[in-house]
């Protein structure tokens, strides 16, 4: 089976705890950190453990555990390699889910809250 598959794959509890961390730390922790501090690899690091809590909180344990161990072994191939062009393909975060387009969505939704601010 792909693990994408199963990743995506939802649990009986799904639907009452889906995504709890992960929408914190888009619409909170991204936009209160500035772009310039955080690396693509830190990010893609955090969003793991962000994706692992959601995923133990629907009852997904066999993919959270792939996820961390995939997360593992990732950091120690970049650690190994002194770098993470190669590293970064080993984790299942999807490439896709980038920080740019993260932080952009991010800027975003700043500029959303400045606009509502002023238009009240």
């Amino acid at each position: 089976m792909n693990i994408g598959a199963l990743w995506r794959q939802p649990s009986a509890i799904s639907q009452t705890t889906s995504g709890h961390l992960l929408k914190y730390f888009l619409t909170v922790f991204l936009v209160h950190t500035r772009a310039d501090t955080l690396t693509e690899a830190k990010y893609r690091e955090l969003r793991t453990y962000v994706e692992a809590v959601d995923g133990l909180l629907r009852g997904n344990t066999l993919q959270v555990c792939d996820l961390l161990v995939q997360q593992f072994k990732a950091t120690t191939m970049a650690l190994k390699d002194n770098d993470w062009s190669a590293a970064r393909w080993l984790q299942l975060i999807p490439h896709e889910v980038s920080r740019h387009s993260t932080v952009s969505t991010a800027l975003n939704i700043r500029i959303v809250r400045k606009l509502t601010i002023f238009l009240v």
